[in-house]
């Protein structure tokens, strides 16, 4: 009887010898649980590069994959340049307005002259009604400038918005933490081709 509770000490002795943990840490039974997010790619496209591993730590806004973007960078190519086109006609079409407003000043003037002769006796009624024909050409080209000079700001806007918005898909297609934390999957591989919402990565915010 007395071998028996010896044993039975000396095992329970050993059992909790088993379970100590170093100085420092803390030992405990229970569940941790984390938000898990997805990066998920906002455009078609294929994946050309996985920056990251499962079990990474990440930093927010930290790159972890893109997308190939050469079709993309082509489009934003020619939206560029038709936005240089766009501010090259904008330019020509507010140099012609000022040319066109220099003509009505000068055609105003002469009107005005004629008329002063006139009333001299030194020019007949035909010069002033030539002058004022004159006159009312030189505002229907100003008109007629001032009308392409916002058609032309119109164009040169909605090649500038283009841009804009080719230039925001190029960015979306770098896909970046929206948080710190980590990777917990990569859901795809080199070289997959991905749809719209498709998810990429799976990963864990540990502060939440």
């Amino acid at each position: 009887s007395l071998l028996v509770v010896a044993g039975g000490a000396f095992a329970w002795h050993q059992h909790q010898q088993a379970e100590r943990v170093p100085d420092g840490i803390l030992y405990g039974n229970g569940r941790l649980e984390l938000t898990r997010i997805d990066v998920a790619a906002k455009y078609p496209g294929r994946i050309t590069k996985l920056l990251v591993h499962e079990g990474d730590s990440v930093t927010a806004n930290q790159v972890l994959a893109q997308e190939d973007t050469a079709t993309i960078q082509g489009q934003y190519d020619q939206a560029t340049a038709q936005q240089n086109r766009a501010a090259s006609a904008a330019e020509r079409a507010g140099a012609e307005l000022s040319a066109h407003q220099a003509s009505l000043r000068l055609a105003q003037d002469e009107l005005r002259h004629a008329q002063t002769m006139r009333r001299q006796n030194l020019v007949s009624d035909m010069e002033v009604t030539q002058r004022r024909t004159q006159v009312d050409s030189a505002q229907a080209a100003v008109a007629a400038a001032a009308q392409a000079v916002q058609e032309a700001r119109h164009a040169k806007d909605g090649a500038a918005a283009q841009v804009r918005q080719i230039q925001t898909v190029l960015e979306d297609m770098t896909l970046r933490a929206p948080v710190a934390g980590r990777i917990e999957y990569r859901i795809v591989a080199d070289g997959s081709v991905v749809a719209p919402g498709g998810r990429v990565f799976s990963m864990l915010d540990p502060v939440d």
